[in-house]
C-alpha cells in the first residue's frame, strides 16, 4: 500500500501541501549538506563516514539515502555548488593597469580558497586517487588557467607583454597560485598568517608581473631586469 499523504518517509514526516513538502525537502537536503561539510572538514574525506553525517544532522540513514547515493555523491554536490559559486563571483577587472588586473584575479582566487579551504583541500587530495574528483578539480583549475591564457593571448597580439607561450605560461602561473593556496590554506605548511592575505596577494602578483613584463614603472634597474 502506498504511504498516506504526509506519512513518514525516510524517517521524517512530509507536510501535506506541495509548497510545504518542497520547503521541507530543501531544508533537509541542506541540513545534510551542511553536516557533511562539517564532517569532511573535521575528519577529512577518506575518514569521514555516512554515520558521522547522519549523527551530526540528526537524520536517519534512510533519509540520507533519499537525497544522496553515498558519501561520494554528497561531497560531489558540495564541490559542484562551490564551483558554481566561484563562476558567479568571478572578478572581471576593467583596469588598464596589468598589475592591478593580476592582483584582482589573485585576490579573488585566494579569497575563494580562504572561504572554502575545507572543501578545496579535500578535493585537492582525493583528486589524486579518484577520476571523478580529478575531473571536477581540473574543471575548477582550468577556468582560472583559461582566463589567464586568454588574457595573455590578447596582450601578445597587442604587443603588451614579452614573447612567450601562453599555454605554458598560463599553466605555470595558475599552478603557482593554486599550489600555494593548497599549501597555505589546505595544509598549513606555509608559515604566514591567514590574515596576511593582502601581503600574499602582492607577493604572488609581483612574481607574476615580473615574469611577464619585467620592472613595474616605479622600480629601478637595480631591483630587477628591464624588459
Amino acid at each position: 500500500m502506498a504511504p498516506a499523504r504526509g506519512a513518514p518517509r525516510g524517517g521524517r514526516t512530509l507536510p501535506a501541501n506541495g509548497a510545504g513538502r518542497a520547503a521541507a525537502t530543501l531544508d533537509t537536503r541542506q541540513r545534510i549538506l551542511e553536516a557533511a561539510r562539517q564532517v569532511f572538514a573535521r575528519y577529512g574525506y577518506v575518514d569521514a563516514s555516512i554515520e558521522h553525517i547522519v549523527t551530526l544532522c540528526h537524520v536517519s540513514r534512510g533519509t540520507f539515502y533519499y537525497y544522496f547515493k553515498n558519501k561520494e555523491d554528497v561531497f560531489e554536490q558540495l564541490v559542484r555548488t562551490l564551483s558554481q559559486e566561484m563562476e558567479r563571483a568571478r572578478v572581471s577587472s576593467t583596469s588598464t593597469d596589468p598589475f592591478m588586473r593580476i592582483e584582482a584575479a589573485n585576490r579573488a582566487y585566494l579569497e575563494m580558497w580562504a572561504a572554502h579551504h575545507d572543501i578545496m583541500a579535500n578535493l585537492f587530495q582525493i583528486a589524486t586517487i579518484d577520476a571523478r574528483f580529478e575531473q571536477l578539480h581540473r574543471e575548477i583549475q582550468m577556468r582560472f588557467i583559461d582566463r589567464i591564457r586568454r588574457n595573455l593571448e590578447r596582450e601578445l597580439a597587442a604587443g603588451e607583454c614579452r614573447p612567450l607561450d601562453p599555454v605554458v605560461a598560463s599553466h605555470a602561473l595558475g599552478g603557482m597560485v593554486d599550489w600555494f593556496a593548497y599549501r597555505w590554506f589546505g595544509t598549513g605548511a606555509i608559515g604566514v598568517e591567514h590574515d596576511e592575505l593582502e601581503h600574499v596577494v602582492r607577493e604572488l602578483s609581483e612574481l607574476w608581473y615580473h615574469a611577464l613584463y619585467g620592472c613595474r614603472p616605479h622600480e629601478g634597474d637595480s631591483d630587477c631586469a628591464t624588459r
